[in-house]
């Protein structure tokens, strides 16, 4: 009986995921209501209400959901051993995130598309950011080693990422997660202007 009820909760939810998403491309989120999820999701109101309690509750929700698996692959501490860091290791990780932002490439797109929500993508962004500030405190980086203000660089590389991830779910995923990995790893190997192909003065 349990795993009965438990399948139907599943079913439920995903009812109301799918509705919540094509709604988003359909009207955008500030735009739709809970008649809307209810009708699109085939459910009664009562029955939205056992799940969550309203439309900022399932976007919370929802949201957390997909960022535990995107941000959980986002871990350069692993990845710095004696102040060094390794870019193949890198770069298998960036993969990772790539390939959890392709599993949930549905939402993301609708979020970040004409009709989603400029305030998912600051919370994105902003989600990004306190990771890698976890990271970098994780990996005992002496700040008074480093050649610029942390908080610079980690906005720097949040920022990025945040782009990156946002160009290449808006032009439809046009490249592999294993390419995205490895051009990122480049361009952070080479710098912008390298990467470029121009060459840079020494002075």
């Amino acid at each position: 009986m349990e795993s009965k009820t438990d399948l139907r909760i599943i079913r439920t939810r995903k009812s109301i995921r799918d509705a919540f998403i094509q709604l988003v491309r359909e009207k955008g989120f500030d735009a739709m209501t809970i008649h809307d999820i209810t009708a699109k999701a085939m459910i009664n109101r009562g029955t939205f209400y056992l799940h969550y309690q309203d439309k900022y509750d399932l976007l919370e929700r929802l949201t957390d959901e997909v960022f535990q698996d995107v941000i959980g692959n986002i871990n350069p501490s692993t990845h710095l051993v004696g102040g060094k860091m390794h870019p193949k290791n890198v770069e298998t990780s960036i993969e990772s995130v790539f390939e959890a932002i392709s599993a949930h490439a549905d939402f993301f797109e609708a979020m970040l598309g004409s009709n989603g929500s400029l305030e998912f993508s600051r919370n994105m962004l902003s989600m990004i950011r306190t990771k890698f500030d976890s990271e970098f405190t994780k990996a005992g980086l002496p700040e008074e080693q480093m050649h610029l203000p942390k908080d610079l660089v980690i906005t720097f590389i949040s920022s990025a990422c945040h782009g990156m991830m946002t160009w290449w779910l808006q032009n439809g995923m046009i490249h592999t997660p294993a390419y995205m990995a490895q051009s990122i790893v480049k361009i952070m190997m080479n710098g912008p202007a390298r990467s470029f192909g121009v060459e840079v003065m020494e002075e």
